[in-house]
C-alpha cells in the first residue's frame, strides 16, 4: 500500500461519513496494533492522517459533551 493510498484514509475520515469512518478507523486499528505493519505507520509522511484522526476525536468529545 502506498503513502498516498494512506493518504486516501485521511479524506474519508475528514468527509464527515460514519459509516466509512467507522470502516477505516477500525481498519487502523487492527494494523497498528500488528507489529509488522505498526512501523510502516511513520507519521513524518503521514501529517493528513494524525490531523484527521484529532479532528475524529475533538468531533467525539465535542458531540458527547454536548448531548
Amino acid at each position: 500500500m502506498s503513502v498516498n493510498d494512506l493518504q486516501h484514509f485521511a479524506d474519508i475520515l475528514r468527509a464527515g461519513y460514519l459509516a466509512d469512518s467507522n470502516k477505516y478507523l477500525d481498519t487502523l486499528l487492527i494494523w497498528l496494533s500488528d507489529q509488522s505493519t505498526a512501523s510502516y505507520f511513520n507519521l513524518k509522511y503521514l501529517p493528513r492522517l494524525l490531523n484527521a484522526i484529532m479532528e475524529q476525536y475533538i468531533l467525539v468529545k465535542f458531540f458527547f459533551y454536548i448531548n
